[in-house]
Formats: C-alpha cells, sequence, structure tokens
C-alpha cells in the first residue's frame, strides 16, 4: 500500500495539480458568467394609465404591457400586450403616464412621448396619435415630467414650468383656455421644486414649500375654497412645508415633511380619506396616517407607503382588489399582499407597485393584461411582474395561481452552472483514475 502510495503521489504531479486547477479555474469563470449573465435589472420608476403599465429600468430601458390604444404601449402593436415589452427608447430617467399618453425623461434632459394625442398633448405640434416614441421640440434641461388625462407638464432645471396638450379649462396655465400642441410656458410661479398632473388640474411645489394649483376647479381640487376653475395659478392657503404632491381624477393630496398627508377636492369614493363622502374644496388632514414617505393618486385612488413600506389605499377599491372587504374605504387600509413598498403608482382601474426587494407588482383589473401575468384572468392577490428574460420572476399563467418561479433566463442559468460542475467532476475524476494507472 505505502508503495502504491508513492507511486500514485509520484504521478500526481505538476502536470496533475496544473490540470485540476485548470478545471477549477474555468468552472470558477464560468458560473461567474452565468451569474453575470442571470443578473437582474432594477425597477427604478413605475407608472400606470387605462390599463396601460409602464415600467422603467436602471439600464434606462422602459417597458410597457396591457393596453394597445392609441399607441399607448410605445412600439407596433395593435393587440394588447399581456407581458412587457421593450420600448425602443434609451437613457431615460423617469417615467409618467395617463390614460393613454406616456412620457419619458431622458438622461439628456429632453422628454420624449407617445400615445393618445388627440389634443396635441404628445407636444410634437400634431394631434396625431404615435405609437413610438418622440421628442418634444423646444425644451431642454428637464427635470421633471408629468401627464394628465390630455395635457402634460415639464419642469425645467431653472425652476420654470411648461405645459402643453388641452387648455379649455386653463390646464396650461398661461392665462388662456387655448389649447397648445406645443410647449408654453406656465405664468405666475415662484421657482417650482416639484409637478404633478391630475386629469385636468395641475400641482406644483415651490422652494418654500408651498404649493400651487390651477386648471379645472369643479369639486375644489384647486384647494382654494372655491369651485372656480383658473388659467394661472394660485397658491393653495394653510398649507406649508411641503415636500410632494399627487392629483388624482378630480382631488389633490400633499405630503408635508411631517409625515401627515392633507387633501381636498372630490371625495364622492372616500378618495380624501376623511372618514366622509363629502367634498372639500380646503385641505383637510387625512386621518390615521403618520410617517408617510410617499404619495400616489389616480382616478378616485389615494394611496401612500409609510415608513416601514406598508402600502396604504383608500377611495375606490376596484371591486375589492386593492384591500380587502371589497367595498371603497373613506379612510386609509392597509393594501393586501404587499410589504417593503418604495415605490407605487394609481392608474384609472390598477395600482402598481415596487417592493425593495426589486419584485414588481401590480394589482387591479386585467382585462387588457395589465398585471403582465401573460393571460387576462382577474386576481383578487397582487401579480408579480417578470420583465425581459432575467428580471424578476416569471408568474404562473393559471388563472388562481400564486406561486412564482424563475424566469427562462435564471433557470437555464442553473443548468449550465450544474453540468459544468459534473463535467469538472468527471475530469478530476478521470485525472485520478489515470495517475493510478501509472
Amino acid at each position: 500500500m505505502s508503495v502504491r502510495q508513492g507511486k500514485l503521489i509520484s504521478h500526481v504531479g505538476p502536470g496533475f495539480v496544473g490540470c485540476l486547477f485548470f478545471l477549477l479555474f474555468v468552472c470558477l469563470v464560468a458560473m461567474a458568467g452565468v451569474r453575470c449573465a442571470a443578473s437582474q435589472p432594477s425597477v427604478v420608476d413605475v407608472a400606470e394609465g387605462h390599463g396601460l403599465s409602464v415600467a422603467l429600468l436602471d439600464n434606462g430601458t422602459v417597458w410597457t404591457w396591457g393596453h394597445s390604444w392609441h399607441g399607448g404601449l410605445g412600439y407596433e402593436s395593435v393587440q394588447d400586450q399581456y407581458v412587457p415589452k421593450r420600448v425602443p427608447i434609451y437613457n431615460v430617467t423617469s417615467v409618467d403616464s395617463c390614460f393613454a399618453s406616456v412620457a419619458a425623461l431622458k438622461d439628456d434632459g429632453t422628454v420624449w412621448t407617445w400615445g393618445w394625442n388627440e389634443y396635441g398633448q404628445l407636444g410634437d405640434g400634431t394631434t396625431m396619435d404615435h405609437n413610438t416614441p418622440g421628442m418634444v421640440g423646444g425644451l431642454g434641461n428637464v427635470r421633471a415630467v408629468a401627464v394628465g388625462i390630455s395635457h402634460m407638464l415639464a419642469l425645467g432645471n431653472d425652476g420654470t414650468v411648461w405645459a402643453w396638450g388641452k387648455n379649455n379649462c386653463g390646464q396650461l396655465g398661461d392665462g388662456t383656455n387655448v389649447d397648445s400642441m406645443t410647449p408654453v410656458r406656465v405664468s405666475g410661479l415662484p421657482r417650482i421644486v416639484a409637478i404633478s398632473a391630475g386629469y385636468n388640474h395641475n400641482l406644483a411645489i415651490d422652494d418654500a414649500g408651498n404649493v400651487w394649483t390651477w386648471g379645472l376647479n369643479d369639486c375644489g381640487q384647486l384647494g382654494d375654497g372655491t369651485n372656480i376653475s383658473s388659467p394661472n395659478p394660485k397658491k393653495v392657503k394653510g398649507l406649508a412645508n411641503v415636500t410632494a404632491v399627487a392629483g388624482g381624477s378630480s382631488f389633490s393630496l400633499a405630503l408635508k415633511d411631517d409625515g401627515t398627508i392633507w387633501a381636498w377636492g372630490s371625495n364622492v369614493q372616500g378618495e380624501l380619506g376623511v372618514g366622509t363622502t363629502k367634498d372639500c374644496p380646503l385641505p383637510v388632514k387625512v386621518q390615521g396616517l403618520t410617517n408617510v414617505i410617499r404619495i400616489a393618486a389616480g382616478g378616485e385612488t389615494s394611496a401612500a407607503i409609510t415608513n416601514d413600506g406598508s402600502l396604504w389605499v383608500w377611495g375606490h377599491n376596484e371591486q375589492g382588489k386593492y384591500i380587502s372587504g371589497g367595498e371603497d374605504a373613506s379612510s386609509p387600509r392597509r393594501a393586501s399582499g404587499l410589504s417593503n413598498v418604495k415605490l407605487v403608482d394609481i392608474g384609472t382601474i390598477n395600482i402598481i407597485a415596487l417592493e425593495n426587494d426589486g419584485s414588481l407588482w401590480v394589482v387591479g383589473d386585467n382585462q387588457f393584461g395589465q398585471l403582465g401575468t401573460g393571460n387576462t384572468y382577474d386576481r383578487n392577490m397582487p401579480a408579480r411582474v417578470a420583465i425581459g428574460s432575467n428580471v424578476g420572476f416569471a408568474q404562473n399563467n393559471t388563472q388562481n395561481a400564486n406561486t412564482a418561479m424563475p424566469s427562462q433566463g435564471i433557470r437555464y442559468g442553473y443548468l449550465a452552472t450544474g453540468l459544468l460542475i459534473i463535467l469538472v467532476v468527471i475530469g478530476i475524476i478521470a485525472c485520478l483514475w489515470r495517475a493510478m494507472k501509472k
């Protein structure tokens, strides 16, 4: 036995060791490559239209799915899209959507739009719908965009606000009621740091934390105590230290630096969150919420994220899909099936939410495939969305499935890694056998 060991040791010399290290090196490199190929780009921004879902990844690409009408998907498709598909646009830093129009801000400060354009809200000088992105002329150095139902806003780095599209209620803020197919400057504003668009009204925060509003005011959504629309921005009285604003169909929300939310305007479905369904033309405090870090509004629904990652929803409940209980809620209630949420947006019939672990979820109706599950089956719980071959998880396409499975790219990565490990083990055994035979 000792002779045999000595013989083995004499043959398991530099050649065998070199072979072993080479095989191990190949295995490590291959596994690193597989992990790199299967790595998941992160979602950094989300938006919801009418049955239209939009997600922005950290590599600057935009993905859409759901309703195809008016070209809102951003690519040449006349059919609804049941899973996310990439829009032909790059280097995007933020997105917004309303109804069937979408706006994207690129890292060079230009604004690109696509979709519905009946009132010139795409800002290209026409009223023709477009199913691929086009640049809005006359704008540069933009830092934020906001989309209303038939108009859009852009915030410049210099604090100016620009608007285009429908203006029958003064939503362009230029002192007139004349539509504009190209951007016009909103008049009478101080330096602005944030913007939001409701359906036909707008909100802006100045650098002192004050809120300004203009446009339609039939339900008191301008917060000035009246129901008179205004083509000129007005400062909302009684609000200070505001850090974020959000516009719904006919109501408004404001988040203060103390973590409280204030609401005003239409309240027909409890969207103001004050325990009643009575409209209010002046800001009132939303009940039962503190430590809020983000807000969102869309349709007749409101949402807030608290500092523990909880998502709270009130107002219209989309047939019981947003919060348990089925009925609309006139005060905030915790959303079903979501936790550790960091981003949220609300469309007319859906809520889209991003969790801290990078998972993306859509809640609500699925008539147009906007849940991204590959079908149009309705669900009473949030559906997790897969973007591309390697992002997130692919949802099981059965009607009542709640389980998620790795996407195809990741599954292939696992398979390739396993095969490489088997090959390396076989190679090591072969080297040992050959050394022992000598």
